[in-house]
């Protein structure tokens, strides 16, 4: 399994999740032009067989009815998110609506998706995406497929990414959801110091965007990080870093004192994309 992030921030969001036979895409934030061009230069050949999208801000949601008509694949998104792509403007080839919380997988697909409740609006979403797993039958529509996987439930031949970005705070449901993951990507959106000192921003913006609905700050991403023991996380991919507010190094830096190990990989991921990480 593969992992492509395309684009990464505020101006707009875009990745990939691919096997051999499925791909999707995670979040179109961004043009058909830059989107197919990125997916081209990440060499996925694949045809997306669907679109997830986590919340409906433009910067996720944007260009997902454009590119569901395009590739005709289907949106999926919570039930919430949904009344954005009923615009005469802004419908999908298709469109799969989600519970807040529920798991599914679509026929003959060799990955399962699990969706997780996030703060930053109401219907938000995160995502764990896992290749090999054991499932039951499905009939064509998103499907509920119980709880997260815990330590010993999965093939030990199983892969898992979560992808989490607009968080605003990490809640108990999102570290269970992630524990057992291999690859976590997640938002580390500002520095908390360049934030304070960005004479930019009005305060009540950045009231907002430090409050618990609103981004997530690097030292949150430390926190996170030293919280649990992590025994099958190969890399940490850090995404949606404001540049205006956040420096690469800072967030690396704050991931690593966070792991507080070095066999576990860092990177970037808002600079020199597409960025391609193997799972």
């Amino acid at each position: 399994m593969k992992y492509a992030i395309l684009a990464s921030g505020s101006s707009g969001n875009a990745s990939l999740v691919w096997t051999e036979r499925h791909c999707l895409v995670v979040e179109a934030g961004i043009p058909m032009r830059k989107l197919t061009a990125a997916k081209s230069i990440a060499r996925c050949v694949l045809k997306p067989d669907a679109i997830l999208v986590s919340h409906e801000h433009d910067d996720h949601a944007g260009y997902a009815a454009e590119a569901s008509r395009y590739w005709h694949c289907p949106v999926l998104c919570s039930r919430e998110t949904a009344p954005r792509f009923q615009k005469p403007h802004d419908v999908p080839w298709d469109l799969r609506t989600f519970a807040v919380g529920q798991g599914f997988t679509l026929p003959e697909w060799d990955l399962r998706i699990q969706t997780v409740a996030v703060p930053h609006v109401q219907g938000a979403v995160g995502f764990v995406i896992t290749e090999g797993w054991e499932g039951g039958e499905s009939n064509g529509q998103p499907k509920n497929s119980g709880s997260y996987a815990v330590e010993g439930d999965a093939s030990s031949k199983t892969r898992s990414i979560a992808i989490f970005t607009d968080l605003g705070s990490v809640t108990d449901e999102i570290r269970a959801a992630v524990a057992q993951v291999h690859l976590l990507a997640i938002e580390a959106d500002y520095s908390v110091g360049m934030m304070a000192e960005n004479p930019e921003y009005p305060e009540q913006l950045k009231k907002r965007l430090m409050a618990g609905y609103g981004h997530l700050s690097n030292d949150a991403i430390e926190n996170l990080l030293a919280s649990q023991p992590w025994p099958n996380l190969k890399t940490v991919a850090l995404i949606h870093g404001s540049r205006r507010n956040n420096l690469s190094v800072l967030a690396i830096a704050a991931a690593r004192r966070g792991l507080g190990r070095n066999n576990v990989g860092v990177a970037c991921g808002w600079e020199n994309l597409p960025l391609v990480m193997e799972v």
